[in-house]
């Protein structure tokens, strides 16, 4: 965090008859797609970055300061967004709220807890057609035309224990989606998720991959609307699914530690992210719960939270497992 001072034009408050807008230009075009927290105006004031937050000492995380002591000036504001009924509601006692317009989703990334996201600069779906991102990275469209590819996560971990859940949307007839885990990017549009031997994906067939062979044992096929969960030991280099809030497959237990019971073995001493992608002709449609609290705009309806509290997830976390996100992997890199 730092603070920036530049000269030029703003789309941020214009003519009195468009009125102060936030997230758009104000004609109606160039909405922000994004995360915004804790945005503050000053009326007429200036003040230093410090007033409003600091980093710690130990791992360098900005915290945010909820309570800054500034001047706002009379057409100041501070929008905190931590009312999810009142996401315009001004926190400065100026009273200047805002008027919201549009789907709104409060998340649970903030400037000391960024959760992992799907990768916009890992993405080879980016370049084909029909291939997307969207919803804070979240949500992904993958590409037709006989593409193989996957794209992996921002954030990824050597040592720890993670959950997260993948949401199949849609799905054409002959396609098939993959989820999973794996140590490098994809090189190309026929390197499916899976295929290299430090690569693991749980196919939609309920085929389990790695190295481009299939692993044994009993796992389910899952379909649109299903919802795959996916622990990840990397204590102990075991790998987990779990289809809606069924069993875990393979009559595994993310619990079981070194045992590894139902477990699918992984490579020790690799650093991983989470993929997901897709095998075959046709696309996909997934949305990946990190520990936000949403699939896609929808949230979450049970609202299991791992052990540290960090995290919303539709169904039960095992325990001593973690969202993926920076607090979580810092608590385990500085335990």
């Amino acid at each position: 965090e730092t603070q920036i001072t530049q000269n030029g034009d703003y789309y941020f408050n214009e003519a009195t008859t468009n009125g102060f807008r936030i997230g758009e230009k104000g004609d109606g075009s160039d909405f922000f797609d994004g995360c915004m927290s804790h945005v503050v105006f000053l009326d007429g004031v200036a003040a230093a970055y410090t007033d409003f937050g600091s980093f710690d000492s130990t791992t360098g995380i900005w915290k945010p300061n909820t309570a800054p002591s500034v001047t706002y000036g009379t057409n100041g504001f501070f929008l905190k967004f931590d009312n999810s009924a009142n996401m315009g509601l001004d926190s400065s006692g100026q009273s200047n709220n805002f008027t919201t317009t549009g789907t709104i989703i409060q998340t649970k990334d903030t400037p000391s807890n960024v959760f992992a996201k799907i990768n916009l600069l890992d993405n080879y779906y980016n370049g084909q057609a029909s291939g997307s991102l969207s919803v804070i990275n979240t949500k992904i469209q993958t590409a037709g035309s006989g593409t193989e590819t996957y794209t992996l996560s921002t954030l990824g971990a050597s040592k720890g224990k993670y959950y997260c859940e993948m949401k199949l949307v849609s799905s054409t007839a002959a396609h098939q989606t993959r989820f999973g885990i794996a140590y490098e990017s994809s090189n190309g549009t026929a390197d499916w998720l899976g295929k290299r031997a430090v690569g693991w994906s749980l196919r939609q067939d309920g085929t389990p991959t790695n190295n481009n062979s299939t692993i044994s044992g009993t796992f389910a096929s899952y379909t649109a609307g299903d919802i795959v969960s996916m622990a990840v030991d990397l204590d102990n280099s075991k790998l987990y699914f779990r289809k809606n809030n069924d069993a875990w497959m393979n009559s595994g237990d993310p619990t079981s530690g070194s045992t590894g019971t139902g477990a699918i073995s992984i490579t020790a001493g690799e650093t991983y992210l989470i993929g997901i992608g897709d095998e075959t002709g046709g696309y996909s449609v997934c949305e990946l719960n990190f520990g936000d609290g949403y699939f896609g705009t929808t949230a979450v309806t049970s609202a299991q939270n791992p052990d540290d509290g960090i995290g919303i997830f539709e169904y039960d976390v095992p325990a001593g497992y973690r969202a993926l996100c920076t607090k979580s992997l810092n608590a385990t890199e500085y335990s």
